[in-house]
């Protein structure tokens, strides 16, 4: 949030009748009680319905008692409607708006009970990948995963700094090197009629659990991997072909995508936008549609085949990474490992025309990856 706003709102907490946030007057000269704070509950549509949103309760409330650059709270009343989403906006005593804030409040969204005809999940008997799905007599191509996808800044060094080794390490500063995943499929075992357990091991990826449901076309997806180095990128990835999508719609911060070192403005809430592929600095189209997502609860991927749903059930974790953003034409910034549609666990910085992420500061620095991890993911087609 910039920092000439004032009334910076932090730490929301559910007090039993009502919500108390922590607040922070940037105002030099100003009481907090010269601004309102207008509120608004939202019940947020789920990954099958659609649609957008729905305010269930709003109200209004005087700012509190708090000396210029002094902190305070502000208490919002509790709302006995269902609800996903806690929208504040801040209103200065001339009647100008300063800005809005939204917190997601409430439980996971998920699926309602909408039922498929008929559906079929298809998998690699040499990989243990999902490779496509059938739904009522219709394929989609989601395929070749989930499957471990990690990547380092190519004139990094393994101990991250830049190598001063390699002769070549200047001319790759825009350029990330994947780490290949030298793992080998065990085999699929089946412990139940829509249980399968896929089994790895030598590599990156441990296993991947699948649960089927058939009625409602999802697969339940839990894929266990491990790495331990210097990453920029990291997580687990699908492919599936880009000039088939058409827009998407979520739930999660928005509407536009973040970067490692670049994770504030967007707000929580229902967004949604068509495909695009700007080339910056060339083309003007916003917000981008590909990049990666911050706490998305669920994301649905319109394409021409039908519709691909995914409901992160780690939102506070994992990013959902939508392909991977397009530099300029020279290529002067970056040029990132394909990551398809993925859950990941990093997502690389952005530097800028001078400098590389190493002299960008510490929100900028590589990721050091040092154990398990898990991805947890529901995927429903459509």
């Amino acid at each position: 949030m910039a920092d000439d706003v004032p009334g910076r709102l932090t730490g929301l907490r559910n007090v039993v009748d009502h919500y108390e946030l922590a607040v922070e007057n940037r105002y030099d000269f100003l009481n907090l009680n010269t601004v309102s704070f207008q509120y608004e509950f939202v019940s947020l549509a789920d990954v099958t319905r659609g649609g957008s949103e729905k305010v269930v309760k709003s109200g209004k409330v005087k700012g509190p008692d708090v000396a210029p650059r002094a902190q305070g709270r502000i208490s919002i009343p509790a709302c006995k409607e269902d609800a996903n989403l806690l929208r504040i906006t801040a209103t200065d005593l001339n009647g100008r708006q300063l800005m809005t804030w939204s917190q997601p409040v409430g439980g996971q969204l998920s699926f309602n009970d909408r039922q498929v005809k008929g559906f079929r999940a298809d998998f690699d008997s040499k990989t243990g990948r999902l490779n496509g799905v059938e739904v009522n007599g219709r394929r989609i191509s989601l395929a070749n995963g989930p499957r471990f996808v990690a990547a380092r800044r190519s004139d990094r060094s393994l101990d991250q700094f830049y190598n001063h080794d390699d002769k070549q390490a200047e001319k790759k500063k825009t350029q990330y090197t994947e780490f290949a995943d030298a793992g080998v499929f065990v085999r699929l075992d089946t412990l139940a009629a829509n249980r399968i357990v896929a089994r790895y091991k030598l590599g990156c990826m441990d296993s991947v659990v699948y649960l089927l449901n058939e009625a409602q076309g999802t697969v339940s997806v839990e894929a266990h991997y491990n790495f331990q180095g210097v990453v920029d990128v990291m997580g687990v990835m699908f492919d599936y072909p880009e000039e088939k999508v058409r827009a998407k719609q979520w739930v999660g911060q928005g509407p536009y995508r973040v970067w490692q070192n670049r994770m504030h403005g967007p707000q929580f809430g229902f967004w949604a936008n068509d495909y695009n592929d700007p080339v910056p600095a060339e083309s003007f189209e916003y917000p981008e549609f590909k990049g990666y997502f911050a706490a998305v609860n669920w994301m649905s991927i319109q394409t021409d085949e039908g519709r691909i749903g995914i409901v992160n059930l780690q939102p506070d974790e994992d990013f959902v990474g939508v392909y991977e953003p397009r530099d300029g034409r020279d290529h002067i910034l970056y040029t990132l490992p394909q990551t398809g549609i993925s859950l990941l666990r990093v997502i690389p910085a952005v530097r800028n025309k001078v400098n590389t992420t190493d002299l960008n500061g510490l929100s900028a620095q590589p990721y050091w990856a040092n154990g398990n991890y898990v991805a947890r993911f529901v995927l429903q087609f459509e």
